[in-house]
């Protein structure tokens, strides 16, 4: 799990696959109870109340994970929300990109399993198929996850490299 804080209240959640795995998304109740534990997680590790209203936008993929977007709304009613949390949830499906600025480092069996698109002079990787943890890691190290701007765009309208 990567934390980013925005600010108090407003935070980015990074979450690899394998918190992919014991979700269902159309289950409510199952959703509820992941995020009760997760909200858990974020007080007991980085001491982080959550209360109030939240607009929750996830953003899921396959191979990397997902990225939750928490945005806390003020609302006129703030003394009902002390000690609760509301929140909606908006799921998005969405191909997560990796912006490169090369790809030398790239081996055989990485190149295997990805493909890697050219858009306004620059090199997007796309995961296609699942790939190690340990390769995983050498592509967040190697670049900057895109999880919502363009990302179809790119993958549909632009020049697909071969390497």
């Amino acid at each position: 799990m990567k934390l980013i804080m925005n600010d108090d209240v407003n935070m980015i959640i990074f979450l690899n696959k394998m918190y992919l795995e014991e979700i269902n998304f159309d289950d409510k109740e199952q959703l509820e109870k992941y995020f009760q534990k997760l909200f858990r997680l974020l007080k007991l590790n980085y001491q982080i109340e959550i209360s109030g209203y939240y607009e929750i936008d996830i953003y899921i993929d396959d191979f990397y994970g997902m990225i939750l977007e928490l945005q806390h709304e003020e609302l006129e009613y703030f003394g009902y929300f002390d000690d609760e949390i509301e929140m909606q949830l908006i799921i998005h499906q969405e191909p997560f990109l990796y912006e490169i600025e090369d790809y030398f480092w790239i081996d055989e069996h990485l190149k295997e399993n990805i493909s890697i698109y050219q858009y306004q002079n620059r090199l997007y990787l796309q995961i296609n198929h699942p790939i190690s943890n340990y390769l995983l890691g050498r592509i967040l190290e190697n670049s900057e996850v895109h999880y919502k701007k363009n990302c179809k765009s790119i993958v549909k309208d632009c020049h697909l490299m071969i390497i």
